[in-house]
């Protein structure tokens, strides 16, 4: 299905839920966003508890990219926490995520494993993908936006399903929202539009939706709904991942080890994206190698590819091959990724992992340089001027 077609009706039929437990409230027509916004963040500032049922969808139609996630968020602002502040308990169809202000942990309810991370420090938070415009997002940030008179914030009314709402709107130039209500900031001239759906009885946010006027088909929508403020405690085992190792199994958590220098390179022979060409390591020797592994939706990958088009360009008439590896990505995705940056590299294609595997790459983009006889020059992250110093270095 068109991947907007599905996201516009994903969001009609989702409205209509959410809001359908809302009492219908004539909004008061004075009121401003700054003021709306207020009322929201003192609604969430106040609640010691609160538990949600959390739906993201990210549509970024520009790069044929489309993922929801359904969640239950259950957020303690109890705890004595001085990291984070809180303690939560997140749960998806497949996993579950708890962090009780000592120690997080996440079950892996496919393989019933469990990870655990003692004394986390705030990075191992930022990344967790159920804060993204969440309600944490907006009790961190919303004091921050409220302040700064340079953010314009607006005010108008939506109806749902007959229903009136506050419609509050703000523009962040140049950032995004962070997951804990950081801000990220764009090195672009980019324009974020968050629109902010709001029950006027309750002052609870119902959906966020964030935008851009670069490309604004790409969206990030947020709906919450079946809000609970105060809910009961949580039974106190149900905090300690002590509770769950009867049925969870400690993670392997042995990242793989990178290929080494001076090391000789696996032997792979492997086929061509778009191309009825097969190649082995065997048919580069007297020449340097350049390996490097990326995916689609690898935004360093992306922002390397006109440096690494300019190595080509730079070493075409010496012996200098340079080979994109791609273990993650289907022939769709690979051929929307060709025609969108225009590598100048071909790609070969790893689809069961096993080049990836055998070179130890966890991380991407990362590069292998070998040289003329096949032993490893580099394995690393991507340095432009570090890749040309070794590729000239091999070929003098």
């Amino acid at each position: 299905m068109n991947q907007v077609l599905k996201a516009t009706i994903f969001t009609s039929i989702f409205i209509g839920t959410c809001t359908s437990c809302f009492a219908q409230k004539t909004i008061n027509q004075k009121s401003t966003g700054a003021e709306i916004l207020e009322k929201t963040y003192n609604t969430l500032h106040e609640a010691q508890r609160i538990s949600y049922d959390y739906q993201r969808v990210v549509n970024y139609a520009s790069d044929d990219y489309y993922h929801e996630l359904k969640a239950t968020t259950y957020l303690d602002y109890q705890s004595d926490d001085k990291v984070l502040g809180f303690k939560y308990q997140i749960e998806s169809v497949e996993a579950k995520m708890i962090y009780n202000g000592s120690e997080g942990f996440e079950l892996n309810k496919r393989n019933n494993t469990i990870t655990v991370a003692h004394q986390p420090d705030l990075d191992h938070f930022s990344s967790i993908s159920v804060f993204l415009n969440s309600i944490i997002t907006l009790k961190q940030a919303l004091p921050v936006i409220l302040s700064d008179n340079t953010i314009a914030k607006t005010l108008s009314d939506t109806t749902i399903s007959g229903k009136n709402y506050y419609l509050a709107s703000f523009v962040l130039e140049n950032k995004t929202l962070g997951s804990l209500g950081t801000f990220n900031k764009i090195t672009n001239k980019i324009n974020f539009l968050y629109q902010i759906i709001i029950d006027p009885a309750t002052f609870l946010p119902l959906k966020i939706i964030q935008t851009n006027n670069i490309t604004p088909t790409d969206y990030v929508l947020t709906a919450f709904s079946n809000y609970q403020i105060d809910p009961n405690n949580l039974p106190e085992l149900s905090w300690y991942y002590t509770t769950y190792t009867h049925q969870y199994k400690p993670a392997d958590e042995q990242l793989p080890v990178l290929i080494k220098t001076k090391a000789r390179a696996s032997f792979f022979n492997a086929a061509y994206f778009n191309s009825p060409d097969s190649v082995n390591l065997n048919m580069f020797v007297g020449r340097v190698v350049v390996l490097e592994f990326w995916f689609k939706n690898c935004g360093s990958c992306i922002a390397a590819v006109p440096k690494i088009n300019d190595l080509v360009e730079k070493y075409k008439d010496k012996d200098v091959a340079v080979i994109g590896v791609n273990s993650t990505d289907n022939f769709k995705n690979i051929a929307f990724f060709y025609e969108k940056h225009r590598p100048a590299f071909k790609t070969i294609l790893d689809p069961n992992g096993k080049i990836k595997s055998n070179y130890g790459v966890y991380g991407f983009p990362t590069i292998v340089i070998l040289d003329q006889k096949g032993f490893v020059l580099y394995a690393g992250e991507f340095d432009q001027k570090v890749i040309e110093r070794v590729i000239e270095r091999a070929l003098k």
